[in-house]
């Protein structure tokens, strides 16, 4: 049987709410996805296509599942695998950062084959679970012709900083602050 929650007793994770398919919610230490209505297309084709479970078993992605939860405005409520304890990527070690940017890249090399690709490319979209980053931005799975916005947030947010902190090992904390607050725009790179 379905519970019932109501949209004011959850707590909502985000500020700007731009996720065309849902948004994302803590209730009772676990983390769930909310979809829209018109969402439901979009994430039977995820599941029919065999997209979710492939980037679950590659390790790439959270799992997400329909939850025994219905909320009002919404048309599911999915359950998504929630880290005991993880740790913001920015305060992890240079190295989990990397993989988090090759994560990024698998991710993308995998959905481009399917004609879709992440509409976002920033470090918030990463979890780690015992130590190994995770996208768990679900709705940021789009058709291929939102990926230039990506690959520039991308650039951005990972390899400019990654590339700083390779430079010398004395530009490894600048790296850090750099990645913690953003990343290093295109002119600010040169």
């Amino acid at each position: 049987m379905l519970e019932r929650l109501s949209p004011l007793e959850v707590t909502w994770k985000g500020v700007l709410f731009r996720d065309p398919t849902g948004k994302t919610f803590v209730w009772r230490g676990k983390y769930y996805r909310a979809l829209y209505p018109h969402a439901l297309d979009w994430y039977q084709a995820l599941c029919d296509g065999g997209i979710l479970d492939e980037l679950v078993s590659l390790g790439l992605i959270p799992k997400s599942s329909p939850s025994n939860f219905v909320m009002h405005g919404y048309a599911m409520v999915l359950e998504v695998e929630t880290a005991k304890f993880s740790v913001p990527l920015p305060e992890q070690p240079m190295a989990t950062i990397l993989e988090a940017a090759k994560n990024w890249v698998r991710i993308n090399r995998y959905l481009l084959d399917k004609g879709r690709g992440l509409a976002d490319g920033h470090k918030d979209n990463f979890i780690t679970f015992h130590g190994v980053p995770k996208w768990v931005d679900l709705g940021s799975i789009q058709s291929i012709d939102h990926a230039p916005r990506s690959y520039e947030q991308f650039f951005s947010s990972f390899v400019r900083p990654l590339l700083l902190s390779h430079k010398h090992k004395d530009l490894n904390g600048l790296a850090r602050i750099l990645f913690s607050e953003g990343g290093i725009d295109r002119n600010a790179f040169i």
